[in-house]
């Protein structure tokens, strides 16, 4: 069953898309560039432009909603305004998933070559560590007689949600020139762990008032299980540190990168607040102006950030440039506990080494 779809291009008639007037549809007017169908009453809309429909899907908990983002890069448009929205988009939203007509060629989406246009979106893809979903087919996403063929469509996310994605695949079974890509999101009714909301000021703490109250908390801690143990333990020190030292919130910026600095964050509080005013619509070379000068300061704030990087190889020939060159963004996975024959979890490393040789090399066999 099919909840949603999400269309660039779509033929709009007399405020419909064609084919699905009888159904939900969010889209900006008749010359709309993108559009929603909504199978699935459930979904609410949180934003809508021309080119970028935004909604918002869950299973009736914010805190596992996911932002679906339909998007059509014009192709007489520069790709920067169009990243410049997305950009905006994933820094406000925590799990986003995008279907997009990017008019754009890389090989990281399967295609022959790779163009500007196609820099400019591994740039985006890059800065907020999005993941791609497109497989190599053998069934191209566009294909025109005349035109020939390539990989325009493309399917993101976030980190978080990639392994959320599943069946991506490519049909042809409409009569347009863009084949149809369908794939499953299994929307997680669990909710997410909470992450940790404030700092303590260390500096400024009552340590007297923090041993004592701690103490206190100690009678709480259950030690019945490993796991219950281990939560119990971080409750009794949250609300000691609560207790005797001044607090505060650690909310990280989403998308936020390492190349990132205070005047890039001036430059862009003055396109937002440019945009907000309308200059984007009542001048436009002016607003493309700041834009313009604001992009060319990221990009060169992640230039010297690269060069910084790079020459750390230098003076560290086995630093992190050099783990970077020889595995790449690859982050190594580490085993600390796991279940042995009794369904019990492991507590030591020592535990978990025996547990591994008994049942690769079982001490008959050694």
């Amino acid at each position: 069953m099919i909840d949603i779809v999400l269309l660039q291009e779509p033929l709009i008639q007399q405020h419909k898309v064609y084919a699905f007037e009888e159904n939900r549809q969010i889209h900006k007017g008749d010359r709309a560039g993108a559009a929603v169908i909504i199978l699935n009453e459930e979904l609410r809309i949180i934003n809508t432009s021309d080119y970028v429909v935004t909604i918002k899907i869950s299973k009736k908990d914010e805190t596992c909603a996911i932002t679906v983002v339909s998007a059509y890069f014009k192709y007489n448009m520069p790709t920067l305004c169009f990243v410049e929205k997305l950009h905006t988009i994933l820094e406000n939203e925590r799990r986003v998933l995008i279907g997009a007509d990017i008019n754009a060629h890389s090989k990281l989406w399967h295609c022959a070559d790779q163009n500007d246009r196609g820099r400019t979106v591994e740039g985006l893809i890059e800065d907020h560590d999005l993941r791609i979903a497109n497989r190599r087919t053998q069934l191209m996403a566009y294909e025109r007689e005349g035109m020939g063929s390539s990989n325009i469509d493309v399917t993101l996310s976030t980190s978080n949600i990639s392994d959320q994605i599943s069946g991506w695949s490519v049909s042809n079974n409409t009569d347009s020139d863009h084949n149809t890509l369908m794939y499953t999101l299994k929307i997680d009714s669990r909710r997410l762990p909470e992450g940790v909301n404030n700092m303590y000021n260390t500096r400024k703490a009552d340590w007297s008032k923090f041993t004592t109250k701690l103490q206190e908390n100690k009678q709480e801690i259950d030690e019945t299980t490993i796991n219950a143990f281990a939560k119990s333990l971080v409750r009794a020190i949250q609300s000691s540190a609560k207790a005797s030292m001044p607090s505060g919130s650690c909310k990280r910026r989403s998308g936020k990168q390492p190349w990132w600095n205070d005047h890039l964050t001036k430059l862009k509080k003055i396109l937002d607040r440019n945009r907000r005013n309308g200059l984007n619509t009542t001048n436009k070379p002016e607003y493309n102006a700041l834009r313009n000068a604001y992009l060319k300061e990221i990009r060169s704030a992640k230039m010297a950030a690269w060069r910084c990087f790079s020459n750390d190889i230098n003076i560290n020939a086995w630093g992190k440039a050099f783990r970077w060159a020889k595995k790449g963004t690859k982050r190594p996975n580490i085993l600390s506990t796991m279940v042995d024959t009794n369904g019990d979890m492991t507590t030591t490393w020592d535990d978990t080494a025996e547990l591994l040789l008994e049942t690769f090399f079982p001490r008959r066999n050694r």
